[in-house]
């Protein structure tokens, strides 16, 4: 485990043992200011024998490779391997469910399907484009909300992945052709490993807006099948929230992401190290900042219960990588959430 991942794991662990219990705040009573991005899990608790359902979709694209915080154009690229990254498409979606157990209690249970496209630019033959499909890891977590007072509310949460993901994905390169071949880290749907995500977020609510602030840590345990572990990763993220008009509402969240390279080395991936940049296991470390915008609309009340809808954006202010790699574009996602009722 990293350093970064051991401080995070101890601010949450001294989090859990000061919190005092308290009275879970219901999804149906939440704070007209209680606003949180639909990314951020928890921090309104769900009554015993109630149940919440949602999909979420994003889409991403990246573009651009980036040494440190420099841009490199595809020809700096392909000046030290033989094969450079030109953009990579992907898509996501997710499946969730959550159960109250207590008046602060709730499980959770997500499955992905992920979808990946990466363009590739070779020195000696034309650009060429591989992909990958499939369902990704899944999670099941715990989480504690509860409030302090009627402006304060937190939650504590681990959530643990089993590798349902595939890590063994293939597909058809011009030097493979017509065999299939394994293809590189980021075009995987799995870890391969059982991980273990630690979380905090706290929330202020006002009676104008609310301000909030998360941390979580994704750490890796052990080596896969095939002899490596993806980086440990830890992301803290700050928003603002609160009414645009009516009933609809919105944030503006600031995130800074951190991840490690890769621990080991997938042997299939050994000799494409020096020709192709996503092979190399050393070359996957990577810090972010960005922003997040979303919009949500006004819940809508039907016979069957509660329906929300939101819809935002992730683009990047800064990152710098350990080496060639493909930096965040854009991306959009859409979220739905029923709760019976």
């Amino acid at each position: 485990m990293s350093s970064r991942s051991s401080m995070i794991c101890a601010t949450i662990a001294a989090l859990v043992c000061n919190a005092s219990p308290a009275q879970g705040q219901g999804m149906g009573t939440e704070h007209p200011q209680s606003v949180k991005p639909s990314s951020i899990m928890g921090l309104s608790s769900i009554a015993p024998g109630h149940f919440m359902l949602s999909y979420r979709f994003r889409y991403m694209s990246m573009g651009s490779n980036h040494m440190g915080t420099d841009h490199l154009e595809p020809r700096e690229v392909l000046a030290t391997f033989p094969i450079a990254p030109i953009s990579m498409q992907s898509s996501n979606h997710m499946l969730e469910a959550m159960a109250g157990l207590t008046n602060s209690l709730s499980v959770q249970v997500m499955v992905p399907l992920r979808s990946r496209s990466m363009l590739h630019e070779a020195r000696s033959r034309d650009g060429f484009r591989t992909s990958s499909t499939g369902v990704g890891d899944l999670s099941i977590g715990l989480r504690h909300s509860a409030t302090r007072g009627p402006d304060l509310a937190y939650d504590l949460g681990v959530v643990v992945s089993v590798p349902t993901g595939s890590i063994n994905a293939t597909d058809v390169t011009p030097a493979s052709d017509p065999h299939e071949v394994v293809l590189p880290y980021p075009m995987q749907n799995g870890s391969g490993t059982v991980d273990f995500s630690p979380s905090v977020a706290v929330l202020l609510k006002g009676p104008l807006y609310s301000l909030g602030t998360s941390a979580r840590v994704k750490i890796r345990a052990g080596r896969n099948e095939r002899s490596y572990k993806l980086g440990d990763e830890w992301v803290i993220s700050s928003w603002i929230g609160g009414s645009l008009w009516g009933r609809h509402n919105g944030t503006l969240t600031i995130a800074f992401a951190d991840w490690d390279d890769i621990t080991g080395e997938d042997r299939d991936l050994a000799a494409q190290v020096s020709v192709v940049p996503t092979a190399d296991p050393m070359l996957r470390a990577g810090r972010e900042v960005r922003v997040e915008p979303e919009f949500q609309f006004a819940p809508i009340m039907t016979s069957v219960g509660r329906h929300q809808v939101a819809i935002g954006a992730r683009l990047p202010l800064w990152h710098s990588f350990g080496g060639p790699q493909l930096g965040l574009s854009w991306s959009t996602h859409l979220t739905w959430t029923f709760m019976p009722g």
